[in-house]
């Protein structure tokens, strides 16, 4: 998965767990790829990574400036991640429509 971001510096922690979560639920890479600087008279914190499926931070840009870095996927990674971390093997979706339709009640 590919994430492009303009997230200012004041968000900074919320997308560090957040990209983690997402590859984590996901069972995928995720790299996340951020703005860095000033634009508009807003701070942009750079930072972007790329996240194993684990959550593992494989590679991670500098803050506050702009940065190039590089980082390799594994694939076979994938098959640890969907064995000790099974969120899309546990999913329901069959309950989606059952809890949309429940929620629409309230």
């Amino acid at each position: 998965m590919v994430c492009i971001s303009a997230s200012p510096a004041i968000r900074r922690n919320y997308f560090e767990v957040l990209t983690a979560a997402r590859a984590i639920e996901n069972t995928a890479y995720l790299a996340y790829v951020n703005l860095s600087g000033i634009q508009e008279n807003l701070q942009f914190w750079g930072g972007s990574r790329l996240v194993s499926p684990t959550g593992d931070v494989i590679v991670k840009a500098k803050y506050d400036e702009e940065d190039l870095v590089y980082g390799e996927v594994d694939l076979h990674d994938l098959r640890t991640a969907e064995t000790f971390i099974p969120t899309l093997r546990d999913l329901r979706p069959e309950l989606f429509d059952k809890l949309k339709h429940l929620s629409e009640d309230v």
